[in-house]
């Protein structure tokens, strides 16, 4: 679906550049649900993607991480081809979930490659997505 009536996209880099989301400006990550139906009261987008947050982060044995070692952190703005592609290199039996709930998502590989993981938390988008 185009979005016609988008005049600007701004790129968020600090914290301070949210301010520009209100009532006419959305925030833009994958996008999924933002171009699939007509949003013709939207005049800007705020682009989460220029923040560039590490999509995958694990993380080690230090205060970040009560008793399990090698917890993973997973940016809102992965992609669930970043997801789905993550190496098995930690050995943890969830592993094989990652591309197996993508996968249950059906999309296309242009639709992974920009799909984020938040947005289809926040989309509330059936399980396996």
């Amino acid at each position: 679906m185009d979005l016609n009536t988008i005049t600007a996209i701004h790129p968020a880099r600090h914290r301070d550049d949210l301010a520009a989301l209100g009532a006419a400006t959305a925030p833009l990550a994958g996008g999924s649900w933002l171009f699939s139906e007509p949003q013709n009261h939207l005049t800007s987008l705020v682009d989460l993607m220029a923040f560039r947050w590490p999509s995958l982060t694990v993380l080690g044995d230090d205060a970040e991480v009560a008793a399990d070692a090698g917890a993973l952190e997973v940016a809102s703005t992965c992609t669930l081809a970043e997801l789905a592609a993550m190496p098995d290199e930690h050995g943890w039996a969830a592993h094989p979930l990652f591309r197996q709930c993508c996968t249950a998502l059906l999309g296309s590989f242009k639709v992974w490659n920009v799909a984020t993981v938040g947005g289809n938390i926040c989309a509330a988008l059936p399980a396996g997505p």
